[in-house]
């Protein structure tokens, strides 16, 4: 096989498991690092792994008895303060009567007259600290204009990341945020601690 032909069943292979959604092993082990670290601090040995593209990052823990436990990586989200941008919603859409989406920024209506009334529709607004507001039959005037949305946040400094874990074998609803400072690299495990000791109680 020559050197084209090589390269051609590489990038194939490559495609292939991109597609089945198969582990590469990049994800932010600093990050689990920290988490492993904070763990063992308290005596619980642990381990990190991605399962797969879908599934994510785990980590295998053991108590000093040696009973196990798998934590799963749920979701991950980054908190910090904001920057102010003027803006008042972080999103807006308009529903019709069965419920399809559409523009609610008022520019894109500008062919209506100023007293139009979107009448069976419902105007959603997502505050920019996440409330949620709610207007059946707006009005055009209602519409928010293009610099009153921003869907991007921007933060003062760089923000704290968040996972949200689940303990296997444990009920869904009960699931440990672990926050990583990015100013100090420290991590908060608190939360999945007070969990495991509650799991690893009832072996």
């Amino acid at each position: 096989m020559n050197a084209s032909k090589i390269a051609s069943e590489l990038i194939r292979i490559a495609r292939q498991i991109t597609a089945t959604g198969e582990p590469d092993q990049d994800y932010d082990k600093g990050t689990y690092d920290s988490i492993v670290a904070a763990l063992g601090r308290v005596g619980y040995h642990a381990t990190h792994k991605e399962f797969d593209k879908y599934q994510g990052v785990y980590l295998s823990v053991q108590d000093k008895k040696g009973h196990g436990a798998t934590v799963w990586t749920l979701d991950s989200f980054v908190t910090g303060q904001p920057k102010p941008t003027g803006a008042k919603y972080r999103s807006a859409t308009l529903y019709d009567q069965k419920g399809f989406p559409f523009t609610a920024n008022k520019g894109d209506h500008f062919q209506l007259p100023p007293n139009h009334v979107f009448k069976g529709q419902t105007l959603v607004l997502i505050t920019m600290d996440g409330k949620k507001k709610t207007i059946k039959n707006p009005k055009i005037n209602d519409l928010p204009g293009l610099h009153d949305v921003r869907t991007t946040i921007e933060y003062k400094a760089e923000p704290d990341t968040v996972l949200v874990m689940w303990i296997e074998d444990t009920p869904e609803s009960e699931k440990y945020h672990v926050r990583t400072s990015a100013s100090t690299h420290k991590t908060d495990a608190a939360e999945l601690i007070k969990g495991l000791k509650k799991h690893f109680a009832k072996k």
